[in-house]
């Protein structure tokens, strides 16, 4: 299928097979015969279209399905890229670009010179694509070896043949690697190695020629002194096993040469540099389709040479996946379908993809009802009606098999189902939520009911662990032992509770109707009820308030024999009265009264406190008498375990049953407000630009305490409408307004009992820098040194038509008159800023003209770029200009560095010479004021780098040029001063602006 979809000149068939077996039906295919351009519709069976394509020269064959990637390959442009790690062997049966004898060679491309081609390569074989000969390429026995041709990609000699490669994905760190056996040692240029780059104008190579290996880049045919490293010369290199390793950071914008000739130890080519790698920023490499490949070519000699290559490969540096949210435990209902996400995971590399999966902690398979949907992860099925906990691992993997792990519990939640013994109702609703209150003033759904089914607003009811009581007769409910609802009784806002003989004390394990709630434990609990006339007996009869985990260990708060007492009991344990009970005297007409109870419990101190009050004002502490009026229930587990609280009635060691009526029960938590842990500090946002801060950070000390979040001005008015609370970060975001303002915000956290906290702080947007900026006066000035490579978007600077910001902070505000070609301001703010003329793209910046310039008093220049900068020290401006135009109208583009329009320093370009020019006060004489070269040839074919040095100590600029990047010349090279004096101009007094400028003035 793979030499189906190529063009396929017959000599590279070795056999009909190996073409017929690639070949699906004869109709889809074409038979093309390049010279004449004639393609005929192949119609003949596949056997004799192999035969005939086999049998006639220059014809090839097409597939219909995808059209060729000239002038690059015959393989159509989406079979060029190649996925990572790729490794080359040489077996043969690699697909791609093939030999001589039809066997694929496994690159899928070969670059296309730009240059002209050497008479003495021969014509192009195919001049579809140019750059391939395959009658030099020959793969046998685990090797391609690839004879030379003369040409070379060299500066301005592109013309090398058989630059053969592959399209790579320019993300991340590539190394790059090939084998050579005995590599050719000549003194005529001859070289070999690998390359990596765009074309033959913009690459990198790592090549041995003449015993020395070298690094070397390339940029736009410019490669200069600093562009290579390279080793001193190598004895022996042609006899060995050479090994070269590119290693091509697309991050760091670096490269880097090593080479081995054992296979173990790497030497670094640029060794004895200061610095080893060669910087490749701006030269597009991510910006642009990278290939990388080989090559060789015998350069400036006359005789071809074989050059063995034993493998080839590339890979990538892999950085492993992160979890960035874990799982969170699960809780599942019996036999509910569920879905829940298995946690968010992240891999640093761009290009990677992450695949998931799944099972226990111990390694073993997920049961069957558990299941992984490996895309996202989530996981999905219908739980189990059996209790089990489980412990799941979730491993995301990259395309390079490194992994991250999270585990997370899922658990079948059987208090979903009936939470026996104590209550009919599932596990789940046995908790309530706090403050919780009953008024019995009407039944209350999802709670225990009484004997007319009415809810009473209790969820359960306590398991005696003892022997019932005869005389109390057998259970209602024998899975709910100590629920008897034929003794209770909602009725116009009481409960009535007939009582039982059984009661929880020591090991008269045997009360019914211990009425209660599951209650949160945590903090400090205020309990109530209030009991109407409480029976007065001496039979150990009472009625009041429990709290605890069962009839084994709690605390009780009873009106018995007209006292009120406070009592705990830990696992039946005999009480010591001086410690675990608190109890009244006798109190007068205590059964005549309406007493209200409440029971606080410090769950944090470990302490309980009775109270009990017969007007509804005035309480009174059970333990007013004791030296200490608290209970100390350290230990007995209450904030370890669930835990219960409610009502109950007995009438104990008397044989007649009594009535207590309950008017209202009550469960409160003492709240403590939230606190600001860092409250937000001021901020500044750029005018027009987005942003994103924090709101402060809050604290609820209440640890099952909730908080919610809100915002206003500090006035109470509401937030404008740039500014937005992600509430659930605590976190603000928008797009600054153009106009300066401050706002006092303030922010409040509340808690779930209503308490607050708020922080006023102050965002402010400082007013813009009009007319020069559009980013408030203190974004003008940048720290030095200052490089701006155009490679990504620069915040917080001017933007380009997409919105890119190009790095520069203002643009300067010409004082003329707007000429009426250049069009009205698109802001007129900033007047001489047009971002629709601006483009940053592939590590340059391109500046579309207007008309206007600054010269003399023609102050109307448009887009004269810029920062501000300290001007008190000596500076060094540079900029690089890919081919600038020459015309004979004025235009021209350059630097410029001044206070305004009508005093400014200009180093340009213009009609194919380099000018240096000073303008004071809105004159500049064309003697005294400037400094030219003569007219440079082909200048505007080249790449132009400007450098103008200002020297505040002699107060003078100077000016130089570079065509190679690597010898500057003195612009004022023919002139008795090269300098020009900058003095008075006020230049260095303090701080100046400098930048970039283009114009096509008199030109239309």
């Amino acid at each position: 299928q793979a030499l189906a979809s190529q063009y396929i000149p017959g000599k590279w068939l070795s056999s009909l097979a190996k073409l017929t077996s690639g070949l699906n039906e004869a109709s889809n295919y074409f038979i093309e015969q390049p010279l004449s351009a004639t393609i005929t519709k192949a119609s003949l069976p596949k056997l004799e279209l192999a035969k005939n394509v086999q049998e006639q020269p220059n014809h090839r064959l097409i597939s219909a399905d995808g059209a060729p990637c000239v002038p690059l390959s015959m393989l159509p442009c989406d079979q060029l890229k190649v996925s990572l790690p790729f490794t080359l062997d040489f077996s043969g049966s690699e697909v791609g670009i093939p030999d001589v004898n039809g066997l694929g060679t496994g690159f899928t491309m070969v670059d296309a010179y730009s240059g002209t081609r050497l008479t003495v390569d021969g014509a192009p074989s195919d001049p579809t694509v140019r750059g391939y000969e395959s009658g030099k390429i020959t793969v046998v026995n685990g090797q391609l070896k690839l004879l030379t041709n003369k040409g070379i990609a060299y500066t301005t000699n592109n013309n090398q043949i058989n630059a053969l490669g592959v399209q790579v994905d320019n993300q991340g760190k590539l190394q790059i690697e090939t084998v050579l056996v005995n590599p050719y040692n000549g003194t005529s240029g001859q070289q070999v190695g690998l390359w990596f780059g765009l074309n033959d104008k913009t690459f990198v190579k790592l090549m041995m020629s003449e015993s020395k290996i070298s690094l070397r880049k390339e940029f736009n045919d410019v490669s200069g002194s600093s562009d290579i490293r390279t080793t001193a010369a190598i004895s022996g290199l042609n006899q060995k096993i050479v090994r070269f390793r590119l290693i091509a950071d697309l991050k760091a914008n670096t490269i880097e040469g090593f080479y081995s000739t054992d296979g173990i130890t790497y030497t670094n080519v640029g060794a004895t540099y200061t610095t080893k790698t060669l910087s490749i920023a701006g030269m597009g490499f991510s910006a642009n389709p990278t290939y990388a490949g080989i090559y060789a070519t015998h350069r400036s000699s006359s005789t071809p040479v074989t050059y063995t290559f034993e493998s080839f490969g590339i890979s990538r540096e892999n950085t492993a996946p992160a979890v960035v949210q874990a799982p969170v435990n699960q809780k599942l209902i019996p036999g509910q379908s569920f879905q829940f996400s298995g946690g968010v995971y992240q891999d640093a590399d761009a290009w990677d993809a992450l695949s998931y999966s799944a099972t226990l902690a111990d390694g073993s398979p997920l049961p069957n009802w558990l299941h992984l949907y490996a895309a996202k992860p989530d996981f999905t099925g219908t739980a189990p009606t059996t209790d089990l906990n489980l412990t799941v691992k979730v491993t995301a993997t990259d395309q390079a098999q490194a992994s991250a792990s999270a585990t997370f519990s899922v658990s079948v939640d059987n208090s979903k189902l009936s939470c026996k013994p104590i209550s009919t109702l599932p596990c789940g609703q046995v908790q309530v939520s706090l403050p919780f209150n009953i008024a019995f003033d009407g039944p209350v759904a999802n709670s225990l009911p009484d004997k007319n089914g009415l809810g009473t607003g209790f969820t359960m009811a306590v398991a005696y662990t003892g022997t019932r009581l005869a005389s109390d007769g057998t259970p209602t409910d024998s899975t709910v032992l100590g629920y008897v609802p034929a003794k209770l009784t909602v009725t116009n806002g009481q409960l009535k509770l007939l009582t039982n003989k059984g009661i929880a004390f020591l090991n008269n394990n045997n009360q019914l109707n211990a009425l209660g709630v599951q209650v949160d434990n945590r903090g400090k609990l205020q309990i109530e009820t209030a009991v109407i006339n409480p029976y007065n007996g001496t039979s150990g009869q009472q009625g009041g308030l429990w709290f605890g985990l069962n009839d084994k260990t709690f605390v009780k708060l009873v009106a018995t024999n007209n006292k009120v007492e406070l009592r705990r009991e830990f696992n039946d344990a005999p009480a010591t009265l001086a410690t675990d009970q608190r109890i009244t005297g006798s109190i007068t007409d205590l059964n005549s009264k309406n007493v209200r109870l409440r029971l606080v419990v410090d769950l944090k101190a470990q302490t309980v406190e009775g109270f009990y009050s017969t007007n509804g004002t005035t309480y009174l502490n059970v333990g007013a008498a004791y030296s200490t009026k608290t209970v100390n229930v350290a230990g007995m587990g209450f904030t370890t375990n669930p835990t219960y609280t409610g009502i109950f009635a007995t009438h104990r060691n008397s044989s007649t049953a009594l009535t207590y009526t309950f008017d209202r029960f009550a469960i409160s938590r003492e709240n403590t407000a939230p606190t600001v842990v860092q409250a937000p500090i001021e901020q500044k946002v750029t005018p027009g630009q987005s942003f994103q801060f924090s709101g402060g950070i809050y604290q609820d000390p209440d640890a099952w305490d909730a908080l919610s979040y809100s915002a206003t001005l500090a006035d109470g008015s509401p937030l404008p409408n740039w500014l937005h609370l992600d509430a659930s970060t605590v976190s603000f975001t928008g797009t600054a307004p153009a106009t300066g303002d401050t706002l006092a915000i303030k922010v409040t956290a509340t808690d779930q009992a209503q308490a607050t906290v708020s922080t006023v702080f102050n965002v402010v947007v400082p007013a813009t820098c009009s007319p020069i900026s559009n980013l408030g006066c203190d974004h003008l000035q940048v720290s030095l040194p200052v490089n701006l490579t155009f490679d990504n978007a620069v915040a917080q600077t001017l933007a380009d038509k997409n919105g890119l910001g190009t790095g520069f902070t203002m643009v300067d505000a010409h004082s003329g008159t707007r000429l009426a070609e250049d069009g009205v301001p698109s802001d007129s703010s900033v007047l001489g800023y047009e971002p629709a003329k601006l483009t940053v793209t592939g590590g340059t910046l391109k500046i579309l003209t207007n008309k206007g310039i600054s010269y003399l008093t023609s102050n109307n220049q448009i887009n004269t770029l810029g920062v501000k900068l300290d001007s008190r020290v000596r500076l060094q401006i540079e900029t690089t200009i890919i081919k600038p135009v020459n015309g004979s109208s004025g235009q021209q583009g350059g630097l410029w560095f001044g206070l305004n329009d009508k005093n400014v320093i200009k180093l340009m370009v213009t009609g194919n010479k380099v000018i240096l020019r000073k303008e004071w006060n809105d004159v500049s004489s064309t003697n005294g004021d400037s400094r030219s070269t003569a007219t440079i040839t082909n200048l505007n074919y080249k790449t132009v780098r400007l450098r103008l040095i200002v020297n505040p100590v002699d107060n003078n600029v100077d000016a130089f040029y570079s065509v190679d990047g690597i010898t500057y010349l003195n612009v004022g090279a023919s002139y008795a001063v090269k300098t020009l004096s900058i003095s008075s101009m006020g230049l260095t007094a303090t701080a100046a602006y400098a930048g970039v400028y283009g114009t096509h003035r008199n030109s239309s």
